[in-house]
């Protein structure tokens, strides 16, 4: 049986001025995404702040898909010296 579903991907900004290629998907985070929202900006912002004061550090995501914590965090810390790892 063949999968006929097709989805359209665009790349699509962020009110924090973050990329993402999304699909049409309906899936929440995608749609709060696409819409210009930063998802969990709460988590997000208390991560940048824990890190603040940190000069060299190791960011590990496991299991990113979206992105939707990793490309803003990426973007915080790629103005330090630190290491980006993404699984």
């Amino acid at each position: 049986m063949e999968n006929n579903i097709s989805r359209e991907c665009d790349i699509y900004t962020t009110s924090d001025n973050c990329h993402y290629l999304l699909t049409s998907g309906p899936d929440y985070i995608s749609a709060q995404l696409r819409n210009g929202e930063v998802w969990e900006a709460f988590t997000v912002d208390t991560c940048k702040k824990l890190t603040e004061d940190i000069d060299s550090a190791v960011l590990i995501d496991i299991g990113a898909n979206l992105g939707s914590w990793s490309i803003p965090m990426s973007k915080h810390i790629s103005k330090k010296k630190w290491h980006r790892l993404l699984l």
